[in-house]
């Protein structure tokens, strides 16, 4: 790395950069820095000469002719214009950079005294962890919004159970209707789930789920205890159109032994073939066919032997079935929840070959959940490596508990509309006799959500993030008291609705 002062390189470097580093320009008032992965470099200080300093500077960038070509992945940003956006680097807290148990978080102080006191603080969870820059990364977030003048906060970690968005409904007196539904923002989807009453200890609802809501109905008034935990393996997404060599494929073999590839079934309305190949290639070769797997076109199934496909009759999937295919010495075997529902002989002449997984996403946008590749690859540390246009994500296995009160019954009453003013995206009502907002907003584009509610005051009473991208969102928001609010709806690419309620 060299420096260059008033458009010339000085002819020694300052810096030895290793092969994957992030690096940033970083500009105060008076002078640039070199940031090396977060850490800024004391000998790269450039100072800038007074007569330029209040002038506008413009990012730049020269590319050399070389015998290579160059490629950039770039981002630019300071307060002036991304002031919804805070970016706070762990280079010196290593501690935080990640966890399977807890997750950062911003804590703001409305009240602008730095006394933290409960009825003025504001919990903002991290947005995103950007590895690299070793920078934790938060949307939304507005200063001053009490025009005090000023805001105290701090960064800290807080349990992950605490700061699931949790929408709970009370049963109807005389009735098992209560239900809740938990927004998840940690893990790899999909998850096992299990619900118990704490007063009895019997489990009263289980399964998987694909999404990042835990819902679950038909609950009595009492105390549970939700375990939620990832499902494991590798979650792999496409959103490319058809007819592109997109390709997922194991870096080891399973020699001539027992072993299997289970998953999920994300949706049915996709196409996609998972299987084993015996080709030696690199991932992004054609040459990577499949010798025998399974295809999944909509809610049917076929078994794939050598490039040809056969339908699995009398299967019909549904989303979250899980699905595997199992090798043994001389035969595939294909099955559905447990159930075998079809099978391959191996051919004599594939016996002694290396098996390896590949995955094709080559008819269309598709995703696959909870990838797995068991027997042979439980003894190494198997990867998978993938052409560009897929990407994949390994679970950690990651497990939390979570305290869920169903309250108790109450006579229920449907959402009344209140008298609308302000943008007509934004719509909010009030479930009557309650003291709980219902929020729709529906947007051209999809978009994540921050849903903000303050009081007269300009304190903070009720947050909800809407994590996935939707061009309508929709939640339930539980208000401490009567009064009058201000709704805040906030979106990823910077747009802001808000409208006055009154709740009685």
């Amino acid at each position: 790395a060299y420096k260059i002062i008033g458009g010339v390189k000085e002819s020694s470097n300052f810096a030895l950069l290793a092969l994957a580093s992030s690096i940033e320009v970083e500009k105060t008032e008076t002078s640039l820095f070199l940031r090396v992965n977060g850490i800024r470099l004391p000998e790269s200080e450039i100072i800038i000469a007074t007569a330029d300093r209040n002038k506008s500077f413009y990012g730049a960038i020269a590319v050399e002719r070389g015998l290579t070509d160059a490629g950039f992945t770039l981002r630019y940003g300071g307060f002036s214009d991304t002031g919804n956006r805070i970016e706070l680097s762990y280079a010196c807290a290593a501690g935080f950079a990640s966890s399977d148990e807890e997750k950062a978080v911003l804590v703001i102080d409305r009240s602008g005294t730095g006394e933290f006191n409960s009825s003025d603080l504001e919990y903002i969870p991290v947005s995103e962890v950007d590895v690299l820059r070793r920078k934790l990364v938060f949307h939304n977030v507005f200063f001053d919004r009490d025009g005090n003048g000023m805001d105290v906060f701090t960064f800290a970690y807080g349990k992950t159970e605490s700061l699931g968005n949790l929408e709970v409904i009370p049963p109807t007196c005389g009735l098992v209707d209560g239900e809740f539904t938990l927004q998840l923002d940690w893990g790899v989807r999909g998850y096992n789930y299990v619900l118990k009453n704490l007063a009895t200890g019997n489990t009263v609802s289980q399964g998987w789920e694909g999404s990042r809501n835990i819902h679950v109905t038909g609950l009595n008034t009492g105390n549970y205890e939700l375990t939620v935990s990832e499902d494991g393996g590798y979650t792999f997404e496409s959103d490319m159109a058809s007819g592109a060599l997109l390709r997922a494929k194991t870096t080891n073999f399973l020699p001539a032994i027992d072993g299997n590839i289970p998953f999920r079934v994300s949706n049915i309305t996709e196409t996609y073939t998972i299987g084993y190949t015996a080709s030696t290639a690199e991932v992004g070769s054609a040459s990577n066919i499949f010798h025998y797997g399974l295809k999944q076109s909509g809610n049917r199934l076929y078994k794939v032997e050598n490039g040809k496909e056969t339908l699995l009759s009398g299967v019909t999937l549904q989303t979250g079935d899980e699905l595997k295919i199992e090798k043994g010495l001389i035969s595939i075997s294909y099955y559905r929840n447990g159930t075998k529902v079809g099978s391959s002989t191996i051919r004599l002449q594939d016996y002694g070959l290396s098996f390896y997984g590949l995955i094709d996403f080559g008819n269309g946008p598709a995703e696959l959940l909870n990838v797995k590749a068991e027997g042979f690859f439980n003894l190494i540390d198997y990867r998978w490596n993938v052409t560009s246009g897929v990407t994949a994500v390994r679970a950690g296995n990651s497990s939390k508990k979570y305290a869920i009160e169903i309250p108790g019954c109450e006579t229920k009453s449907t959402a009344l509309p209140l008298p609308y003013a302000g943008d007509n995206m934004l719509q909010v009502s009030v479930i009557q006799g309650t003291r709980m907002l219902h929020v729709n907003l529906t947007l051209d584009v999809p978009s994540r959500v921050s849903l903000l509610v303050f009081d007269t005051k300009g304190l903070p009473v009720a947050r909800q993030e809407l994590a996935e991208p939707q061009t309508v969102q929709t939640a339930t928001l539980q208000l401490p008291q009567a009064g009058v609010f201000i709704v805040k709806a906030l979106t990823s690419d910077g747009r802001e609705y808000g409208q006055k309620v009154r709740v009685n």
